[in-house]
């Protein structure tokens, strides 16, 4: 993630053109000022762009029953609607709930804590009531994970974060 102090929400708000051309200058300009042909592809999901209604959501909390509330009206959002006959969208989450974020941080950098990590998240996911084969299950962090787990760096690894989890096996059939 980068991010370009040099164009604060006040200048975007003034005149977007000049945030552009601020950031342009940032990624492509060299130090002697001249712009450089550079094979830089600069991306984002339209998600974390625009307002929409799969956008990027993080709820953390140090208080893991806050999170665990949150993660219980999730799943009655879900129920009601399973109960009612709404078709949920393809790529719905098979999995809601709380893990610690420590685990997680380890799992993504941790080389030498990955198999410890992937164990002790399995078996938060498990004791949260999604059957899990843990002998024969892993973990990925998806992209919007990884993205706050990075915004969350330098805060206390002692939290609790929100995953939707997706189980590749069901999504497969």
């Amino acid at each position: 993630i980068f991010l370009c102090a040099e164009s604060p929400q006040s200048i975007f708000e003034k005149d977007p053109l000049r945030t552009e051309k601020i950031l342009h200058d940032k990624i492509f300009k060299s130090k002697s000022g001249s712009t450089k042909r550079l094979d830089i592809k600069v991306s984002c999901a339209n998600c974390l762009l625009e307002v929409e209604a799969n956008g990027f959501v993080c709820v953390s909390s140090a208080s893991r029953l806050t999170v665990d509330c949150v993660r219980d009206k999730a799943r009655e959002t879900m129920n009601t609607k399973i109960s009612k006959g709404i078709q949920l969208y393809s790529d719905h989450a098979h999995f809601v709930c709380s893990l610690k974020i420590k685990d997680l941080y380890d799992l993504k950098v941790m080389k030498e804590k990955r198999r410890v990590a992937t164990g002790s998240l399995l078996n938060q996911v498990s004791k949260q009531g999604f059957e899990i084969d843990q002998e024969k299950s892993s973990v990925k962090l998806g992209h919007h994970l990884t993205s706050a787990l990075h915004l969350l760096k330098g805060h206390s690894t002692e939290i609790f974060i929100l995953v939707l989890g997706i189980c590749d096996k069901i999504r497969d059939g």
